[in-house]
């Protein structure tokens, strides 16, 4: 059975990514020998230069977190600051206390929620409440 995260296919249907046998968190993901370079001589091709962009733009953004762990963990704190519009950790916390058992055990380290969410703080992927337009002093 294969993770969501293998599923990562190219056009001829091969896959990229290998989970790692090591189960610690932030353990990275192994590439096959030669996907990077298959992926950039797919994209070299490409007339359009904003796709090398957005790659390294999404290395930058995911540097630290190449692991099935980390991916997980930026991803559930992403979708609960969206759905919840905040970037409170107490509130991010209580919001993966309700989620599942799961998702309480895995993420229940503070530091790792702190983690994520400065990442996605710094990417100004979700606001800081100084630069959300309800806290625009009147």
């Amino acid at each position: 059975m294969t993770s969501n995260l293998t599923q990562s296919i190219s056009p001829e249907g091969k896959s990229f990514l290998f989970p790692s046998k090591d189960k610690r968190p932030f353990v990275e993901l192994v590439l096959e020998m030669d996907s990077e370079k298959n992926v950039l001589m797919y994209l070299e091709v490409k007339s359009d230069d904003g796709y090398l962009q957005i790659v390294d733009k999404s290395k930058q953004f995911l540097k630290g977190f190449y692991s099935s762990f980390g991916l997980e963990l930026l991803s559930t704190i992403d979708f609960i600051a969206q759905h919840q519009a905040t970037n409170d950790s107490v509130l991010i916390t209580e919001e993966l206390e309700n989620w599942s058992n799961r998702k309480k055990t895995l993420f229940s380290n503070p530091k790792f929620i702190t983690l994520a969410l400065n990442r996605l703080e710094n990417s100004r992927l979700i606001l800081q409440p100084e630069w959300r337009s309800d806290n625009v002093k009147k």
